[in-house]
This record gives structure tokens, C-alpha cells and sequence, in this order.
């Protein structure tokens, strides 16, 4: 009946939200265009990244920044002028070993004002980070476009573990093609959608 038709496009609906989202989280990077990046290629050189006090023995070296978390809230903030125009189709690259499993966060601001300078636990985005001592490459999607513009920053980590960031960067991807329908033929093709392995 009708409940059952309406019941079915709600659960469509957010099949296709979701699939959008994939799409866009597992887009072919290298096509993207790099409009922001930390690459810590010069020895001593945080590129304005500022460790606090429980980020110990924090050193930028062979490329790298690493350093050793010892507190319950260990941060990078991102303290040099930052004035990024948001999109929807940005995603942001941060290539991490860690010793320990944990999670980490993404924090970012269109305002240094308010108590915490800006930021807020609501513009956030978590992800799971290996503790393996290998390098993964983890691909957010902040979803922060409606802020306007970005100026601030802040990578959280988590407590007990070693890290070594190779780079963060931020990626505005082509913009696909307008959907006419949500009518998708996948035997002829993929029909637009793009994918990759996360690494």
C-alpha cells in the first residue's frame, strides 16, 4: 500500500545517501586538485603545527613529525593563518603510523573566537587509526562546507602511543557529474561512481 511505497523510498533514499557517501570517501584521489598541505620535509620545521604538553619528544626529522602521547588529551593545533574556502567535495588526507590502536579526531573552525577558540566537538570527524606501525593513508570527509571558509585546525590523538605523521593535506575533488535520476545500470559500467582501497 501507500505506507509500504513510502516506507521503501525512505529506506532507498538513505541506501543512495549512503552510497554517495562511499563514493565520495573512496574517490580516486589523485585526480584532486591539493589546496592545502603539511608535508614536515625540513628538519625542526612544524609548519605551524603546535604540539601541546602531553605530545612529548615532538621532532620534525627525516620527513616526519613524530612524537610520544602521555596525557588524556594530546593535540596539534594548527596555530599559522589559515584561509581555506570549504567544499563538499574536500577531502582531507592524513598519512599516520601509530604503535597502539585508538581514535583519533579532525577538528576544524570557521572562528578562532568562543571559549575553546573556535572549536567544537560538533565539528568533528573521528576515525579509527591502526596501531600496527605501519603507514595507512586515512581519507575524511569533514562534511565542514556549510562553515564558509576553514581557518583553524586541530589533530587529536589518543593517549599511550607513538606517532609519526608523514602529511596532512586537503583535497578538493573533481565535481562529478549532475545525477538526472537515481537510476543506476551497473552492467554496462560503473555508471560514475569511483572506488579505491584505503591504504
Amino acid at each position: 500500500g501507500e505506507g509500504f511505497r513510502s516506507c521503501s523510498w525512505r529506506t532507498m533514499s538513505v541506501f543512495l545517501f549512503l552510497m554517495l557517501w562511499l563514493a565520495l570517501a573512496t574517490a580516486d584521489v589523485r585526480g584532486g586538485n591539493v589546496v592545502a598541505e603539511w608535508r614536515f620535509n625540513r628538519p625542526g620545521d612544524f609548519e605551524g603545527w603546535q604540539p601541546n604538553a602531553q605530545l612529548t619528544n615532538a621532532i620534525v626529522t627525516n620527513g616526519v613529525l613524530t612524537c610520544r602521547a602521555v596525557g588524556s588529551d594530546p593535540i596539534l593545533e594548527l596555530n599559522s593563518v589559515l584561509d581555506l574556502q570549504a567544499s563538499p567535495w574536500q577531502v582531507v588526507e592524513i598519512r599516520l603510523k601509530a604503535d597502539h590502536d585508538g581514535m583519533a579526531e579532525l577538528f576544524w573552525s570557521n572562528t578562532s573566537s568562543g571559549r575553546f577558540g573556535g572549536f567544537a566537538q560538533e565539528k568533528t570527524t573521528r576515525f579509527n587509526v591502526a596501531g600496527d606501525n605501519q603507514w595507512h593513508t586515512y581519507r575524511l570527509l569533514p562534511g565542514w562546507h556549510l562553515e564558509g571558509r576553514i581557518v583553524r585546525l586541530r589533530f587529536d590523538v589518543y593517549d599511550a602511543a607513538q606517532f609519526e605523521l608523514d602529511s596532512i593535506r586537503v583535497v578538493q575533488l573533481p565535481t562529478p557529474a549532475t545525477v538526472v535520476g537515481a537510476d543506476f545500470d551497473f552492467t554496462t559500467g560503473v555508471a560514475g561512481w569511483q572506488w579505491f582501497d584505503s591504504t
